[in-house]
C-alpha cells in the first residue's frame, strides 16, 4: 500500500537512520537486528534489559546510533556497556573504528563475547572488571556511556581514562543548560556540544553530550 508505514524492524531502523543521518549497508542493518535478537535470547539468564522486545530497535539500536557522529576516532571505550549499548551497535555501524567494551558482570561479558563471535566483528574487544579499577593506561581518544552511572559519577571515572584532548560522550535524556554547565564545572572538562533529538515513533527526547579533556 502506497504510503503505508513499514512497521518491521528493518523499516524502523531505516526510518531512524534517515532521521539521524546515519548510513548503513544491508549487511550492517541485518547485523544490528541479529544483535537485538541475541539480547532477548540471552536476556532470561543474563539479565540484559527490561525493555520489551517490541521497543528494542528504538530504545537500544537507534538510541545508540544517534551517537555515531560523536565518535570521531578510536579506540572508543564504552564504560559499563551492559548488553553492548551503545558500543557494540556503534561498532557494527563503524567497522573501521576500534571499540573496547568494559563490563563488570561475568555473565554479560559472556553474552558480549558470543555476540561478537556470532556477528563476526573484528573491531571489538571485551574487558571484564570493575570500571572504577580500570588501569589508567592506555588512555582512550573517546570514552562513551549510556545510563551507566549518574552523569557526574560517569565523568569522574571517564576523565581518568580519556586521553588529553580526547572526547567524553554521554547519551542522556534531556538535560537542561544549567545541568550541562554544572557538569562542565564539576568535571573540569570543556563542554563541547549537545545535540538534541527525538526517537522515531515514540518521540522520547534524547541528547548526545560531549566534553573535551583539556
Amino acid at each position: 500500500m502506497t504510503g503505508a508505514e513499514d512497521t518491521s524492524d528493518i523499516g524502523l531502523l531505516r526510518e531512524g537512520c534517515s532521521r539521524f543521518d546515519v548510513r548503513l549497508t544491508p549487511d550492517q542493518e541485518a547485523r544490528i537486528i541479529r544483535f537485538v535478537d541475541l539480547i532477548y535470547v540471552w536476556n532470561r539468564t543474563a539479565g540484559l534489559t527490561a525493555i520489551p522486545r517490541a521497543n528494542a530497535v528504538r530504545l537500544h539500536a537507534l538510541d545508540s546510533l544517534a551517537a555515531l557522529h560523536a565518535i570521531d576516532r578510536g579506540p572508543c571505550l564504552d564504560l559499563g556497556t551492559g548488553a553492548g549499548v551503545p558500543g557494540l551497535v556503534l561498532a557494527i555501524a563503524s567497522p573501521t573504528t576500534g571499540f573496547v567494551l568494559a563490563e563488570s558482570n561475568r555473565r554479560r561479558c559472556s553474552f558480549l563475547l558470543e555476540a561478537i563471535r556470532v556477528l563476526e566483528l573484528r573491531n571489538v574487544r571485551v574487558v571484564q572488571g570493575d570500571v572504577e579499577a580500570l588501569p589508567h593506561e592506555p588512555r582512550y581518544p573517546v570514552v562513551v556511556s549510556r545510563a551507566f552511572r549518574p552523569p557526574s559519577a560517569f565523568l569522574a571515572i571517564a576523565i581518568r581514562l580519556v586521553a588529553e584532548g580526547g572526547r567524553v560522550v554521554l547519551l542522556m535524556a534531556d538535560p537542561s543548560q544549567d545541568d550541562l554547565a554544572a557538569l562542565e564545572k564539576e568535571s573540569g572538562m570543556l563542554f563541547e556540544g549537545c545535540t538534541r533529538l527525538r526517537l522515531p515513533r515514540g518521540n522520547e527526547a534524547r541528547a548526545i553530550v560531549s566534553f573535551r579533556a583539556v
